[in-house]
Formats: structure tokens, sequence, C-alpha cells
């Protein structure tokens, strides 16, 4: 049986800045299939990874404008987690 992760409260922005899920939004954007080795060990690595998946499937917009991150895709992304169409 696997070990339950722990877990961290953090913002829209900070899951979006997450270097693994912009990964996973930017594999599924062009059209890559899952990288099952990405992430080792780190679990936690590998669900940011799965949600930037599942995020980049249902917003059809990018995520960042220069370095700052678009609006639309903050509103999407709360909007995903409090409908827990991606947890």
């Amino acid at each position: 049986m696997s070990k339950q992760i722990n877990t961290v409260p953090m913002t829209i922005k900070t899951a979006i800045r997450n270097a693994a899920f912009v990964k996973g939004f930017k594999d599924i954007k062009a059209g890559k299939p899952f990288d099952y080795d990405f992430g080792g060990d780190n679990t936690s690595r590998q669900w940011a990874y799965e949600r930037g998946r599942q995020f980049g499937l249902m917003y059809v917009g990018e995520l960042k404008l220069g370095n700052k991150i678009r609006f639309g895709a903050q509103v999407e992304l709360a909007y995903a987690f409090n409908t827990r169409s991606i947890v």
C-alpha cells in the first residue's frame, strides 16, 4: 500500500508557477504522451505534473503572458479545484 503524501495549502498562482504543473500543461498541449518517469520518487511533483496535464485539457488559453500569469488561467484553475474537476 502506498503512503499518503502530506498536503500543504497553496494559492492558485503558486500552483500555476509550479514547474511540474507547467511541464504537464505544456506536454498535453504539445500532444506528448504521459511521462511516466517524470518526478522519480517525488510524489508531489508527479501529482503537480498530472494536475497540469488535466488543466491543459480543460483550459484553451495560455498560462502566462510574458512573466505574468493570465487572469483567465487563475479563474479557470480555481473553478476546476472548487468543483473538484481537478483534485
